[in-house]
């Protein structure tokens, strides 16, 4: 039977920068209408939820560490977070008004499709909005004490 013969807690920190563009969004629509849609939800995402906004960072990260499934490294160390579509575009799209709005509203009640969720499906090309870049790591064991603060 083994036994531990040293345990010690380990506080490790990662910092990214994480910026947001739209190119993503400019460079597959070729609707200019559904362009702009996009663009209005995108928006809207940006100034609505900060929680969500920032839930969406790190998703970014997830994805920046090379984790082959975001969804595997949120279910693994942040659980709390929710990167399904409806749950980080629903802010937002309450938030938009006039003809936007009205095509949020409506994509985000649409049934599911054979080959997926159509407001996931919708917003792929918001979550390729935001990239990570990976600036610096720091690390320090930490006592006991400190542990519980």
């Amino acid at each position: 039977m083994s036994k531990d013969l040293m345990k010690q807690r380990v506080r490790v920190s990662f910092e990214f920068d994480v910026t947001c563009n739209d190119e993503p969004i400019r460079n597959f629509r070729d609707d200019a209408a559904e362009r702009q849609y996009e663009l209005a939800l995108l928006n809207s995402f940006l100034t609505t939820n900060k929680t969500k906004l920032l839930h969406m960072m790190v998703d970014a990260i997830g994805t920046e560490i090379g984790l082959n499934s975001t969804e595997s490294f949120m279910a693994q160390f942040l659980p709390e977070i929710d990167t399904n579509s409806h749950v980080m575009f629903g802010p937002a799209i309450d938030a938009l008004r006039g003809e936007a709005g009205q095509y949020w509203r409506k994509t985000n009640e649409e049934d599911v499709l054979p080959w997926g969720d159509v407001l996931t499906l919708e917003t792929e090309h918001i979550f390729e909005c935001f990239n990570a870049e990976f600036v610096g790591s720091r690390f320090h064991t930490i006592d006991e004490d400190s542990a519980n603060e």
